[in-house]
């Protein structure tokens, strides 16, 4: 099949001489939404670079949000989720990787190990990304429940018993580029904020956006905006309990992204059902929907009233940066988050810090932005010139690619 979208770019440049380094990044599943950390990347390194992403596909295909957003090379594995046949399977990704640089997302047994057996082979060098501490959730299970955890998965090399195991391999590649100040604490390199692009990322015209809030059928509503996967860590059930404490406004949260099953068990919930709106489909689904919105994301979060971050105070939450804040800075948004991570840092002069698992502050704050519209814009404003200035595609892509320079092992090969 010929090359098209960014495939087709990337094979442009590559032809014209322009790429310097040649980089995979290697993902630990195409259908999963963690291909979006891939995507960012791409998009920072594909300028100056010839870059792919490869990974294992499990049977369900790239995942539905990114399936045009850069080349991929995806690798049959439908069994590379157990032993013994993940010992072979896994092989698949080591001769697929042809890299100068090869970037392992996520500490997993089918990412680091298979970057480091390249990089003792060809002499690539490895960088790993974290977006979170994926060994959070096993840490926090007591003795007795890591055992039974072992006895019941131990044929899986990818459940999150091995993640510990994998991240004892980290000190062997050669950098580390961290989301937040606690990953880079725990495992060292860098932290990088993963910005993003401010000139798709502003203000929309006003005609469109309300063109978009009736065909989704929320004239007359205050709306929250979530753009993105919502997941249980993420707080939504949190802002919905908060949401319905406000009485002032017809108050709607809208999710700009798929529809999980998680987030359809709420939509049916009584108490929550009427509030929730999704404009995605299913995860999994064959349409072109979940991309059409991720592509369309600027225009869904422009709806916003205000953008609301509630994370939860977890050892999972305390490890990730959203990279929605950034989004909704850019959006020139009011934005309010949990006292979490570093979002009192990223927000300072900008945001509405509140107190984490706390419905009746998250609602007070919530009521205060909304019946303060000349604060709430100021604050948006505020947020945007802080995007622009500190956290910006520029920014992050001047960055990365700095460090990148810094690891080319080309420079002392004869």
């Amino acid at each position: 099949m010929p090359p098209s979208g960014p495939a087709k770019e990337s094979r442009s440049r590559l032809q014209a001489g322009r790429p310097d380094l040649k980089i995979n990044i290697l993902v630990p599943d195409v259908s999963s939404p963690t291909v979006g950390a891939a995507v960012a990347l791409y998009g920072y390194l594909s300028a100056g670079h010839e870059v792919d992403i490869v990974g294992p596909d499990m049977g369900a295909g790239v995942c539905s949000m990114y399936r045009t957003a850069a080349p991929f090379r995806p690798v049959k594995c439908p069994r590379l989720y157990r032993l013994p046949d993940f010992i072979w399977q896994s092989r698949r990704l080591d001769a697929l990787l042809d890299g100068d640089v090869i970037v392992s997302i996520k500490a997993y047994a089918n990412t680091l190990p298979s970057a480091l057996r390249v990089k003792k082979r060809r002499g690539s060098a490895v960088i790993v990304y974290l977006d979170e501490w994926d060994g959070a959730v096993y840490y926090q299970l007591s003795r007795s429940r890591r055992l039974g955890a072992w006895m019941r998965e131990w044929h899986h090399p990818m459940s999150e018993i091995y993640t510990p195991l994998v991240e004892k391999m980290i000190p062997s590649a050669d950098a580390v580029l961290s989301t937040t100040q606690f990953l880079r604490d725990k495992f060292g390199g860098y932290v990088i904020r993963m910005g993003v692009d401010c000139k798709k990322f502003c203000p929309q015209p006003e005609e469109r956006v309300a063109r978009l809030r009736k065909s989704l059928g929320l004239e007359g509503c205050r709306l929250i905006v979530f753009g993105g996967v919502a997941r249980p860590h993420k707080g939504i059930e949190l802002l919905l309990d908060a949401i319905c404490r406000v009485h002032s406004c017809k108050i709607r949260l809208l999710v700009a992204g798929p529809r999980t099953p998680w987030l359809e068990r709420l939509m049916t919930n009584p108490e929550y059902g009427h509030v929730l709106r999704c404009a995605g489909d299913a995860l999994d689904a064959a349409s072109v929907i979940n991309q059409q919105v991720h592509d369309r994301l600027p225009e869904y979060l422009d709806l916003a009233d205000v953008i609301v971050l509630p994370q939860r105070d977890t050892l999972l939450a305390r490890s990730q940066m959203p990279i929605k804040v950034f989004e909704a800075m850019a959006m020139a948004k009011p934005i309010i988050a949990s006292n979490v991570s570093d979002l009192p840092v990223v927000l300072e002069g900008c945001g509405r810090i509140v107190p984490p698992d706390d419905p009746a502050a998250l609602a007070e704050a919530v009521e205060h932005v909304l019946n303060h519209p000349e604060e709430a814009a100021a604050m948006g404003l505020a947020a945007r010139r802080k995007c622009v200035n500190m956290y910006s595609r520029e920014q992050t892509e001047k960055e990365i690619l700095e460090i990148f320079r810094k690891h080319d092992r080309r420079a002392g090969r004869a």
